[in-house]
Parts: structure tokens; sequence; C-alpha cells
């Protein structure tokens, strides 16, 4: 599942990466992150579709559902949260919560994403964290859902949310994230065009359907093994670097 990503670029660069948004929400103190844990249910700048125009806001990674229950948001009411959103049931489950507000689709920005490889035989582990990243884009956008939570916070205010849309894995991630207890599944990644047809107010089912069905080949991602995530430091940026671990063996497409 997508539950760790890398930002590396400052929240100015959206206007490079994505022409024509504006800048609707610029007053929070963001620093460019390499790692970035969605268990932290931290605070991420996202574009959506604003009063006819595309909006950077910043929002909570960690979507607070309607059926949530709590007083505040707090450490029992954030197991609430969805950190993902399965493609499938955002049009094709009328009952899940992802239907009836497929209407409201953000966009995240990213410059990498983390996923951890089940392996046997290697010292001292059982799982091995790996970075992946386009080869021919430094920057991309994720495509998901946002709400805006019920539950109030410890100021009283209402945060906006927002859960990260996943697919079927292609052949590398396969072999990447092939354990856990959702294994097989990767961010849905898109080319521009696709990412910014996501946030087409008047994007039908059929249309949505078209960028679900999308898989970007394994060519198009680079990929190694980097050190424990365990109390990574968000801006170290030697996380990133690669490590080789004794007796891991080699990655080859599932």
């Amino acid at each position: 599942m997508c539950y760790n990503l890398s930002f590396n670029e400052d929240v100015e660069s959206i206007h490079k990466y994505l022409p024509g948004v504006k800048a609707g929400q610029l007053d929070f103190d963001f620093k460019p992150s390499t790692y970035v844990s969605g268990f932290t249910y931290p605070t991420s700048p996202v574009v959506i579709w604003e009063n006819g125009e595309m909006v950077i806001k910043y929002m909570q990674w960690g979507y607070m559902p309607a059926y949530a229950k709590g007083n505040v948001i707090d450490k029992d009411t954030n197991k609430q949260r969805l950190l993902n959103t399965r493609t499938e049931r955002i049009i094709d489950d009328p009952k899940s919560i992802w239907y009836r507000n497929r209407d409201k689709r953000v966009l995240v920005p990213a410059t990498g994403d983390f996923e951890h490889r089940h392996i046997s035989g290697v010292k001292g582990k059982k799982t091995v964290p790996y970075y992946i990243q386009l080869k021919e884009r430094r920057y991309f956008f994720l495509l998901g859902l946002w709400t805006k939570s019920k539950i109030p916070d410890a100021s009283g205010n209402y945060p906006d949310t927002f859960s990260i849309s996943i697919r079927n894995a292609n052949p590398i991630m396969r072999a990447i994230h092939n354990g856990g207890d959702n294994p097989y599944r990767m961010p849905l990644v898109t080319p521009p065009t696709l990412e910014s047809s996501w946030l087409n107010p008047d994007l039908s089912d059929q249309q949505m359907k078209l960028i679900f069905d999308y898989e970007i080949s394994s060519e198009e991602l680079e990929y190694w093994s980097v050190k424990s995530l365990y109390k990574a430091d968000r801006y170290d940026k030697t996380i990133l670097d690669p490590v080789t671990y004794e007796g891991e063996p080699p990655l080859e497409a599932a």
C-alpha cells in the first residue's frame, strides 16, 4: 500500500509543473521532505478544482470518513483515517464512501514513494525498503479524493483530508510490494495529460475508468533498496542513498 512518499520540492514548484495553478493558500510553512509517513497524518500541499480554476490547498493526509466517531481529532480518531483508496471502489461500488465522493478529486505532488519488499534470507531482516521514482520525470502528481473532516482538531478547526488512489501493481511493483496485508498494489501514476484530466469537473465515470485502467510500465520506473525507514528523519537526504543488503536477491519483475 502507499503509506510513504517523498516530496523534495518547494510549494512554488507546483506552478512550474502544473501551469495555470493558482496560489490559493501559501501561508503554511512547508519544507521539502525526503520521507513522509502517512501514519503521521502530515499536512501537505495539494491541488484541487475550486471556483473554476486549479488551486493549491493544504490538507492532511489521512481521509477522515463521515462515519468516523469522536469529539476531537486525536490518536483514537486517527485510527479511523484512510490513507489509500482502491480505484475499483470509486466507480464500481455505489455503496462505498469513495463512490459518493468521487467528484471531490485532488492531485498530490510527489517525487517518489517507498515500498517494502518481503525477502527470506536477508541477514537480520524480513523486509527491505525500496525507493521508487520516475526515470523521465523528476516530479509527478498522485491522484486522490478529499473531504472535510466532521471532527474538529484541538484548535476547533475542521481540516480538509485526503486519500491517495491505488491500483493493481505492474510487474516490477508486484516484485517489490510482494507481502503484507495488501500486497501487489501501487499508487496510481499517470502521464501529465491524465493528471490534469483528473481535476476536470465534467469528468465522467467512463473517463474516470480510462484513467484507472492506465498502467505505467515497469520500464518507466527506477528503484533501489534504501536504509531502514524506522524513525527516519523526514529531512534526511541520505534516506535516498542506495543500500545493498547481504543476501538480497536480484529484483525480477513478477
